[in-house]
């Protein structure tokens, strides 16, 4: 910390959470909720290679298991929780693995010691905001940000002062404690390398400064991740530091003031219904854009093999707490992305019919895929079966 005026603040970082609570007209369903709280999306480090929502993706899928009937598929319910994204910047979520803040103890779901569990609390105890039919008001403009004169009034030298050609130091390289960086750049640096010299390249975090910015009595909530985003957003003097953040500042030392003039400009025509101007428009850079992922090749198979051959086969029984592993020949997740489906289903029988209870969308299921070869492809899939599941003499299978 190396703001002037850390000392105002209780904590080191915000404690505020925000959840909106959406019910249906009559007040007889409730159907879903919006949660902003400032902490970073990333609990899982950068050697993890299975796709996940991570701590935001984790907390909407338990929260939708809770509100929605029992055995209602992941992402299928009619109830739907969003956990959104406020003022986080680099607000760790892993510093000491998570604990409860009224016991102090480790915090798991299944096991908690938490007497508050804070998001389902303030959901119901959500207070009537808005009755009937509402107006959305919005102002929506875009801004050059290199070449903004910022005026005395925001910045912190107490002077007229400018933005900057977008730039990242080299600290940006250096990354992160969660996900260090893979050259030889360290946090703090600010001496020229001829060699990295030739780079340059583009995410917005915004400050808790921000909110000063208004004056009103409004509840203002910060959706940090709005839209496009250009990098981390410091203050002045954290950028002076030039650690992992004041080093993904694009426009230079000025970038908050000018985004705090901006939005206060912003606002003050949204209260007096007045317009923005809609120049300057954005250069459309689709046609200067290229990417380094190459498009799958098509799917082949050994000589002696077809799709969908074993590997490995499944055990005839198991019990909670085993994994079930299948592995067979299969092809490219690439050329097919199964969008509204899923890559793998667990199915039980019931009453002789075989229903699905989990999807690879489900924490206790992983699909994994190997090259191997040019063009040939090992399909795994596995089932961690919860020690808490069922027991009996019921029958599963996984499918594809």
């Amino acid at each position: 910390m190396n703001n002037i005026d850390q000392g105002e603040y209780t904590y080191n970082t915000d404690h505020e959470m925000t959840i909106l609570r959406f019910e249906s007209i009559d007040g007889k369903n409730e159907i879903g909720m919006i949660n902003f709280y400032p902490v970073h999306a990333v609990n899982l480090n950068n050697t993890n290679l299975l796709v996940a929502g991570d701590n935001k993706g984790y907390a909407s899928y338990l929260f939708e298991k809770l509100k929605n009937p029992s055995g209602t598929l992941s992402g299928q319910g009619a109830f739907v929780a969003a956990f959104g994204q406020s003022n986080e910047g680099d607000v760790s979520p892993n510093l000491m693995g998570p604990k409860c803040i009224d016991t102090g103890l480790p915090c798991e779901f299944y096991t908690s010691t938490c007497n508050g569990r804070s998001e389902k609390y303030l959901y119901d105890k959500a207070q009537v905001f808005i009755n009937g039919n509402g107006i959305v008001n919005f102002r929506y403009t875009y801004v050059d940000m290199q070449t903004i004169n910022v005026s005395s009034h925001f910045t912190s030298t107490g002077r007229n002062e400018t933005t900057c050609q977008a730039a990242l130091g080299y600290a940006f390289a250096a990354g992160t404690t969660d996900g260090p960086g893979d050259f030889d750049f360290t946090q703090s640096a600010n001496s020229t390398n001829i060699f990295w010299a030739i780079l340059n390249h583009l995410i917005i975090i915004f400050s808790n400064l921000l909110k000063e910015t208004w004056t009103s009595d409004s509840h203002i909530v910060i959706a940090g991740l709005a839209n496009s985003y250009s990098h981390y957003i410091t203050t002045y003097e954290e950028y002076q530091q030039q650690r992992y953040e004041g080093a993904s500042t694009l426009y230079g030392p000025h970038t908050l003031a000018a985004y705090q003039q901006t939005f206060y400009d912003s606002s003050l025509k949204l209260a007096r219904n007045e317009s923005v101007p809609s120049d300057p428009q954005p250069f459309d850079m689709r046609i200067k854009t290229f990417s380094f992922v190459l498009p799958p090749i098509p799917d082949g198979l050994p000589i002696d093999k077809n799709f969908g051959d074993i590997i490995t086969d499944v055990d005839s029984t198991y019990k909670p707490g085993d994994t079930v592993r299948y592995i067979w020949w299969g092809a490219n997740p690439r050329n097919d992305l199964f969008t509204e489906k899923s890559f793998l289903y667990v199915d039980r029988l019931l009453n002789q019919t075989w229903v699905t209870i989990l999807t690879d969308d489900d924490l206790e299921t992983h699909f994994l895929w190997k090259r191997q070869f040019i063009d040939n492809s090992i399909i795994t899939v596995e089932w961690d079966i919860p020690t808490t599941q069922q027991t009996g003499q019921d029958l599963y299978r996984l499918r594809h």
